[in-house]
Order: structure tokens, then sequence, then C-alpha cells
């Protein structure tokens, strides 16, 4: 199993058909295919409690490099103390959950760089706890590519 990230926004931020929008564009403008998968949890009032996405450099059969994305919606009975670390009291939840990107780090890089450049106030985080802000992101892919930049301190990437 592979390493997974998580997209955080605030939660007074968080609209759903905009993330998808936004989603939508980043991967056009990382040259990327979007292909959104079976609606899941789709609620009278037409909002989601979560949807996939995948995206990839190209959907024919013998293309391997493909991420996952689980995309979330606003719930009122969730909030996700457990980043205050990151920003105290800042009321962050994960809006797209990032399925195994191991091997897809360029085109993991791409997608974050062109969605967080629409969302400057939102984190990447991935499970070697660490997180990227927009600055970061933005630093990493101005840089000659490094196929590890998501496995290495973002302090320790500015500092190279």
């Amino acid at each position: 199993m592979g390493l997974s990230g998580v997209v955080l926004k605030k939660k007074e931020n968080i609209d759903i058909k905009k993330i998808i929008n936004d989603i939508k564009l980043a991967t056009i403008k990382a040259g990327l295919q979007f292909r959104m998968g079976k609606e899941w949890k789709k609620y009278e009032d037409g909002t989601y409690d979560y949807l996939t996405v995948n995206i990839a450099n190209t959907f024919e059969a013998d293309n391997q490099q493909q991420i996952l994305l689980y995309v979330y919606g606003k719930s009122e009975d969730i909030y996700d103390s457990e980043y205050d670390w990151i920003i105290k009291e800042g009321r962050l939840n994960q809006v797209i959950n990032i399925e195994d990107f191991s091997g897809c780090e360029k085109m993991l890089l791409e997608f974050i760089y062109e969605y967080m450049t629409l969302n400057q106030n939102d984190i990447f985080w991935d499970e070697m706890e660490w997180f990227y802000e927009y600055k970061d992101i933005q630093s990493i892919y101005n840089q000659k590519f490094d196929n590890d930049w998501c496995y290495k301190s973002p302090q320790k990437i500015d500092a190279e």
C-alpha cells in the first residue's frame, strides 16, 4: 500500500460544487484527464456526502498512472480537531482524500499545484505527517522536479 494524503479546508469555506469545479479546472490546467465516479450519497437537496473522482494522464487501458480522489461535502456533524495543530482552532476538514499516489508523484504535484493555485488557503497533508501550504507547493513546483518531494518535509525542500 502506498502513501495517501488529504486536502484540508476551513469548514466555513466548504462548498462541494466549487470543489468539484476546481478539481476539474486544476486537472485541465495540469494537462490531466478527469473522470467522476459513481455519485455516492447524494441527498435530496442535491448536495453530496462524498463522491469519487479519478485523475490520470490518460484513461487508456494500459495506463497505470491514475489517482483516486474521494471528495467530501460539508457535514454539520463533523469537526476535525485532529488538524488543529496545523492552524489552532482552524476547523480544518478533509475535503479531498487522495488515495495511494505512490508512483504518481509528478502527476500529484501538477494537480495539487493547480488546485492550490485556485484555493490558496487550503492545505495538503500527507501520511508522512507533513503539511504543505500553497507557498510550499509553489516553491516545490518551481524547482527542478524531485520525485521524492512528498516524502520530505517542506522545510527541508526549501533549504535545498
